[in-house]
């Protein structure tokens, strides 16, 4: 084999390599692009939901704080052994079940904790038996939401 011919096979084996090369790297970046473009979408696409999420557990905080308020108001007004009417109790059962469902789907541990702190709080006004029992975690839940609420706005905040 003559010279031009031996530097011709390198040459071209040199250029295929160079090719293919250029090829791999040029491929490698365009997956890492895309894999950095899904992840950011998956973060978007999380953020996105736990607003919703945190927005929806607002609602129901206030919801079961009110209708909670409502049974004890008239639990004092009607005595202790009083029933509160059936649509009250059904309406406190679906609004406490709805926030026991989306507080599992809160990311951020604290809130998550607080909220379901707060819950068991209310729920044991409306489940108490003792008026001192009830009018102590009637109290208690007051100043729970407060401290629940300043770190759910904070924690939404963080979202945006």
């Amino acid at each position: 084999m003559d010279d031009a011919a031996l530097w011709g096979l390198i040459g071209t084996c040199v250029g295929a390599a160079a090719s293919i090369g250029t090829t791999a790297l040029t491929t490698w970046g365009a997956y890492r692009q895309h894999s950095k473009a899904a992840q950011q979408a998956r973060q978007l696409q999380a953020a996105a939901f736990q607003r919703e999420t945190l927005l929806e557990v607002q609602e129901s905080i206030h919801d079961l704080m009110r209708m909670t308020n409502k049974w004890y108001l008239d639990r004092v007004a009607l005595g202790e052994n009083a029933s509160p009417p059936e649509q009250d109790d059904e309406n406190l059962r679906v609004v406490q079940r709805r926030l026991a469902i989306l507080n599992e789907r809160i990311a951020d541990d604290e809130l998550r904790n607080a909220v379901r702190d707060l819950r068991w709080n209310l729920n044991s006004v409306a489940m108490g038996s003792v008026e001192a029992h009830v009018s102590a975690a009637m109290a208690g839940s007051v100043q729970q939401f407060s401290v629940v609420n300043e770190l759910l706005g904070a924690v939404l905040r963080g979202l945006y």
